[in-house]
């Protein structure tokens, strides 16, 4: 059993975060863990204190909502509060030849005041946290075109606590020595991320947010491969290591992969030499976001295809940028050296 407890003078709380495992090494060197916790994390203090920046008027058009919320810039968030998560998990490992063994882990995580970036209303925020004839100049503003009256249709892009989240995986580890020079470590994760509820609000105003779905650009499974050699007499180890990453990543990709490799040598009596080779056979890799070239978000069912001819509007604007078909590569292909002396 373990606890802390957390104080913040950011966010003015305070909590006590528990957890408690029971672990039990059972016969033919299996072992197994259960564990259950909360935890509170704070959000970063740029979050709650940072001045408003406004949009330029002449940049309203291009981002009025009438069905929903327009966004009039960016501010932070007084009112936030931490992330407060409880979670399960279990593993199981066993234990092989020397080091070799094999873990399995699946793990239930709730999170159920989860902090998104969205646009908000203004009329949450605190009185003061924007100047009062700003806010009044752009409320005249967008109530003369869209034909409302007061703050209910001023919005401002900020975070607050406002989604249920749900993260439940399967983690699957291990090492096979194959001798005392050689051996492969591996790794295969899914990991499912869905938002369980969300104001209406929010998923008017974003419309790649799906109850129910994988978050955008969490892939579902991860992976890696390794393999690991040392030389004998000299020592020279060499590890090349192979990682996978599903569709629905953060660069817009399809499923993609890339390897690394890392030589470590011996020099001299006390010397060591590290070179590392990143994406080592080149894949995937450009420096330009590709507009257009990408794999597009799905979206909720507040997208209207009635928006589609106004790019910066309404559904277009989800279909548009570096967060829906805009393809990003890895790094080319990079070296890297280090030298390590221990005097003594």
């Amino acid at each position: 059993f373990n606890g802390a407890q957390v104080n913040s003078t950011i966010t003015k709380t305070s909590y006590f975060d528990p957890r408690l495992a029971f672990v039990d090494q059972l016969g033919h060197n299996y072992t197994v863990r259960a564990a259950a916790g909360v935890a509170s994390v704070q959000p970063y203090a740029t979050m709650i204190d940072l001045p408003f920046a406004p949009i330029a008027q002449g940049a309203l058009n291009g981002a009025l909502n009438c069905s929903g919320l327009t966004s009039i810039g960016n501010v932070a968030n007084p009112n936030l509060l931490p992330e407060r998560a409880d979670d399960q998990e279990i593993s199981i490992a066993k234990g092989f030849y020397q080091d070799s063994q094999v873990q399995l882990t699946l793990y239930n995580e709730n999170i159920p005041n989860k902090l998104f970036q969205s646009v908000i209303p203004v009329l949450g925020l605190p009185s003061g946290t924007i100047d009062a004839t700003t806010l009044t100049n752009f409320a005249t503003a967008i109530n003369s075109k869209c034909g409302t009256s007061g703050l209910g249709s001023v919005g401002v892009l900020s975070y607050a606590n406002i989604g249920h989240m749900l993260a439940q995986g399967i983690d699957l580890t291990g090492r096979a020595r194959a001798s005392h020079q050689l051996f492969a470590d591996f790794n295969f994760s899914t990991e499912s991320v869905t938002l369980r509820s969300i104001p209406v609000s929010v998923l008017q105003n974003n419309l790649t947010y799906i109850i129910g779905a994988q978050l955008p650009a969490v892939p579902l499974h991860k992976g890696q491969v390794a393999l690991d050699y040392t030389f004998p007499g000299n020592n020279i180890d060499v590890r090349l290591q192979q990682s996978w990453v599903a569709a629905n990543n953060s660069k817009n990709l399809t499923a993609y992969n890339y390897g690394d490799l890392v030589i470590t040598a011996p020099i001299a009596k006390n010397g060591r030499v590290n070179i590392g080779v990143n994406n080592v056979w080149n894949q995937y890799a450009f420096y330009n976001g590709l507009i257009g070239n990408g794999v597009p978000l799905a979206l909720n069912q507040y997208a209207t295809p009635a928006n589609y001819g106004n790019p910066l509007a309404g559904s277009g604007a989800a279909l548009l940028g570096a967060q829906a078909t805009e393809e990003f590569g890895l790094p080319y292909r990079a070296f890297f050296m280090s030298y390590t002396f221990r005097a003594h």
